[in-house]
């Protein structure tokens, strides 16, 4: 069942539409803006994700549900539910016909896009928080407060593997995009590259410092040699994988309370270089910021939310940005660039090598 009241959708296309008010050094026009605010949840949203063919969008909150809409006009498909309690993140297959779900009953639901819930991962001893799909689709990862990872047989929901990831709560998982590697990070401060295939854990990344703070989210750069990783001091730091070192570090949100998602690539957002890569983080003080993957500046700055954002996701085939509020918020909202009509077909992903160190 779906909740009481129905979606709605906002068309904020008009002349007063809010919009990304670029870093005050820069004399640039705005680069993204609002053009749809879809309302249907009645609690915070907890993730976005929009799916691989550039069709769909997924929404999860803490209302126990997971909402379907369309990426091209923000028309409302469906509501999937199952869950007893939140919804902490999802994750799209790569076909784009089967979501993951994670919530804090401590279950993982698979359900088809037509809202059929398909199986029901059972195994986890406390919420699960984070969950991804391995490139070829046959396997799940989930992260627990149980302080552990499981792997899964996406095909009969056998748990196929355990690894005992952290000493505290597991807030994000990623799958390498060639599937020979999986990271996790926690609460512990810790970030583990593990072998997918072997479960062994080959390397674990540390911030220099006596402190390490929670991380909150750590993303594969679609060549694998680098991760983006956000932790709870405000700082999102990029490593390169084979030789553990910080190559990047970027800082102007505010982030120190809640785990916070990260998006790429995000391109075309320097007029003077279309091939440009970018980075998209929520913040919690309402903002979405966009950061210049070589240069470390901070882009654009994106107005328009009346609550935190940790949900946030970009599509590379539309070249659009989604993103969500937490409680006094509760929307999700569709930023296409300026110069963009929501009818232009999907365009094709930057290339391999418009940027040495591609987010």
């Amino acid at each position: 069942m779906t909740p009481s009241h129905d979606p709605m959708l906002v068309d904020a296309g008009g002349a007063n539409a809010a919009s990304v008010a670029l870093n005050p050094l820069a004399d640039a026009a705005p680069l993204y803006k609002i053009k749809f605010t879809l309302k249907g949840h009645n609690k915070a949203i907890s993730v976005v994700k929009v799916s691989p063919d550039g069709q769909w969008i997924a929404s999860g909150s803490a209302d126990k549900t997971v909402k379907i809409w369309s990426a091209i006009d923000g028309r409302f498909e469906r509501t999937l539910v199952g869950h007893a309690q939140g919804v902490n993140d999802l994750a799209w297959s790569t076909t784009s016909q089967h979501l993951a779900t994670a919530s804090d009953d401590a279950r993982v639901r698979l359900f088809a896009l037509d809202g059929q819930c398909l199986r029901v991962l059972e195994g986890h001893t406390a919420q699960v928080f984070c969950v991804a799909f391995h490139p070829q689709g046959h396997l799940l990862a989930s992260g627990s407060f149980d302080e552990t990872v499981r792997l899964w047989n996406a095909q009969t929901g056998e748990c196929v593997r355990i690894l005992p990831a952290h000493s505290d709560p597991v807030s994000t998982i990623d799958f390498s995009p060639d599937g020979t590697l999986l990271v996790s990070a926690s609460y512990d401060g810790l970030v583990r590259v593990w072998d997918a295939r072997t479960g062994l854990c080959l390397k674990t990344l540390v911030a220099a410092g006596d402190d390490n703070p929670p991380v909150g989210c750590a993303r594969f750069a679609p060549n694998g040699k680098y991760l983006a990783v956000a932790s709870l001091d405000s700082t999102v730091r990029l490593w390169n994988v084979h030789n553990a070192t910080i190559v990047r570090e970027w800082k102007g949100h505010k982030n120190e309370r809640f785990c916070l998602f990260l998006a790429s690539p995000v391109r075309g957002h320097s007029p003077a270089d279309a091939a440009s890569i970018g980075v998209l983080c929520g913040s919690e003080d309402h903002r979405v910021y966009l950061w210049d993957v070589q240069s470390e500046q901070m882009v654009a700055q994106m107005h328009g939310h009346t609550d935190a954002v940790l949900a946030i996701d970009y599509s590379p085939s539309r070249d659009i940005i989604v993103s969500g509020g937490l409680d006094h918020d509760k929307t999700v909202k569709l930023w296409y660039p300026v110069h963009d009509s929501p009818a232009e077909a999907p365009r094709p992903p930057p290339a391999a090598d418009a940027a040495d160190v591609a987010m």
